[in-house]
């Protein structure tokens, strides 16, 4: 998809950052304290829907989101290496290589 279609992957992660940010919004204080924003509600409300839970069960799992979608390259390793050790990949994956830098965003 990436190779054929670049523009389409560009657009879902344009749409994808902005859903991310949102989230951001709802969930997080101007200082980047997890805190109910007035969005919650209707954010909890959306994911309850669409994987048909209730709503407390998704508010008790609330979890964080890069604004920006950024990866940590060097996190993604560390999850790569621990999949690995667990028997829970046949190889040992590089998650520089996995990425493809036309399209990600990074944090050292």
């Amino acid at each position: 998809m990436a190779k054929d279609h670049p523009d389409i992957v560009r657009r879902f992660l344009d749409s994808f950052r902005k859903a991310g940010a949102a989230w951001d919004r709802a969930f997080m204080d101007a200082n980047g304290n997890r805190q109910d924003q007035p969005e919650a509600g209707n954010m909890i409300g959306i994911v309850a829907a669409t994987l048909n839970l209730p709503p407390d069960a998704i508010a008790k799992g609330i979890g964080y989101f890069d604004p920006e979608a950024r990866l940590k390259l060097a996190d993604l390793q560390d999850l790569l290496d621990w999949l690995y050790q667990q028997g829970m990949t046949k190889a040992k994956m590089d998650a520089y290589s996995l990425i493809d830098a036309r399209f990600a965003s990074t944090v050292p």
